[in-house]
């Protein structure tokens, strides 16, 4: 299943080009709709690359995490055992 994730992305206070590539920005609307609750790293490659995921998913998924991090904060981009989830105020 192919998921598309429509409109626009705002964050108060962060320029949409800081948050980095599509891939990222289309991470971030995902864990932002999951409304804190984590999301697995299957899930997250299955919005992101559909049938062509890359070879190690999850490490790509922590890398676009990882440049997330320092525009949103490091704290709002939780890693669980059940994924990932963004904390919301």
């Amino acid at each position: 299943m192919r998921v598309r994730l429509l409109g626009g992305l705002d964050i108060e206070g962060t320029a949409t080009r800081q948050l980095g590539s599509r891939k990222a920005r289309t991470l971030l609307k995902l864990l932002a709709l999951a409304r804190s609750a984590p999301v697995s790293g299957d899930r997250i490659a299955d919005v992101l690359w559909g049938d062509d995921p890359p070879a190690r998913p999850v490490e790509q998924i922590g890398v676009l995490v990882s440049r997330l991090r320092p525009v949103l904060g490091a704290e709002r981009i939780i890693r669980t055992d059940s994924g990932w989830a963004l904390a919301v105020d």
